[in-house]
């Protein structure tokens, strides 16, 4: 019985262990681009939200804005960071309800607000508007 590892034992056991190294990059890889894709969707969410609570609803929007020309920030990485963000916003009237009472008139209004990132993220606001 010798008690030496022979040069093909040695091989082996060098290639199964670069085989574990290999599937534990590609899963360490795998991990950050969806930390990563979970990351910019949580700041785009953050980016909608923000705009939808510093624009006043009119009821009548469907055009662009820039997030940059609507709050203004102190920090200059941040400024830089959205200086390029554009949100479409579009406003949609849903339904409308004439509702009588004994001595006036009281009409309800819904519409639909939907803020959308470039085709990436979008997200709907309802908004309701009483009128006598």
């Amino acid at each position: 019985m010798k008690k030496s590892i022979s040069l093909i034992e040695v091989l082996i056991s060098v290639m199964l262990v670069a085989i574990v190294i290999g599937i534990i990059i590609q899963i360490q890889n795998r991990s950050l681009f969806f930390f990563d894709k979970y990351k910019n969707s949580n700041d785009l969410i953050s980016y909608l939200v923000a705009s939808s609570l510093y624009i006043p609803p009119k009821f009548d929007r469907n055009k662009n804005i820039y997030l940059y020309d609507m709050i203004k920030f102190k920090n200059d990485d941040f400024r830089k960071k959205i200086k390029e963000i554009k949100i479409n916003v579009k406003d949609e009237k849903i339904k409308s309800i004439k509702k009588e009472f004994e001595d006036y008139l009281l009409n309800i209004n819904v519409y639909e607000s939907k803020y959308s990132f470039e085709d990436q993220l979008s997200k709907k606001l309802f908004f309701i508007k009483f009128e006598e």
